[in-house]
């Protein structure tokens, strides 16, 4: 019978996965998630070469999560909304203005785990994603109110850089990849 798990989180079928950010359970996935990345290139052009670009430098990059995170409460939208305080025993939340900082001073950690049949956590690392540096930017509406709507939220986890493990995100064991 075929393994169809598979070796690791990007082979075999994937199903949902837990999000923890920050040291907070973030719950189950809701649909589809995505993990992008892209690269800016500067074209280097040689006349005697013709029109044509002679070779390509990488000036930039970037990746990104896409994942929709379901059962939203107040405790996961202190992680993933900034200016969000929450008081009163995480009952009571006030939203501030908190423009002007750098996000990348404000990343943490983000974790995506693939879940059994059954539903429970992976403990394989190699079903285990790490992101050293990752933040959450909102992209959909954070609640709706009825009785046919699920709270649930899609989010962009921007991914950065992490100079310590000289990677944007890992799998597998971390002392097998030397970090």
């Amino acid at each position: 019978m075929a393994n169809i798990l598979g070796a690791n989180t990007f082979s075999g079928a994937l199903g949902a996965a837990y999000i923890t950010f920050d040291d907070v359970e973030m719950g189950l996935t809701v649909g589809d998630i995505t993990l992008e990345s892209n690269r800016t290139l500067k074209e280097l052009m040689r006349s005697q070469h013709g029109t044509a670009p002679y070779d390509f430098v990488e000036t930039g990059a970037w990746v990104r999560i896409k994942a929709k995170i379901a059962e939203a409460t107040l405790a996961k939208m202190e992680k993933y909304e900034t200016g969000i305080t929450l008081s009163g025993a995480g009952t009571a939340m006030k939203k501030t203005c908190d423009g002007y900082k750098s996000l990348r001073d404000a990343a943490k950690t983000l974790i995506l785990t693939r879940n059994d049949s059954c539903g429970d956590k992976s403990v394989d690392p190699n079903y285990i994603i790490t992101c050293p540096l990752a933040i959450p930017v909102q992209t959909s509406i954070v609640y709706t109110f009825g009785p046919e709507n699920e709270r649930n939220v899609d989010i962009e986890w921007h991914l950065f850089y992490d100079s310590t493990t000289c990677c944007w995100f890992y799998m597998g064991a971390a002392s097998s990849l030397g970090l």
